[in-house]
């Protein structure tokens, strides 16, 4: 199982800043640690959404079996 790590910053005008060290493409803000934690969720789902779609377009849907495998990688 692959391990992620999200780091939560305080910004100096407020709120948090929050990131996937493993790709800090995945990143996303909020007010409150709550707020930025749920909007991170959503950013998360977000980068693997367009990258199992990404992966799938490659594929040929009519076969009877097809796998698809990705993994994170820096950015």
């Amino acid at each position: 199982m692959d391990k992620f790590t999200i780091v939560f910053e305080k910004c100096e005008e407020g709120g948090y800043h929050a990131y996937m060290r493993e790709n800090p493409g995945v990143q996303t803000e909020g007010e409150t640690i709550q707020e930025t934690m749920e909007n991170f969720i959503d950013a998360f789902e977000l980068f693997f959404r367009d990258e199992l779609e990404g992966e799938i377009a490659k594929q040929s849907l009519d076969a009877d079996r097809f796998e698809i495998e990705f993994a994170l990688a820096q950015r």
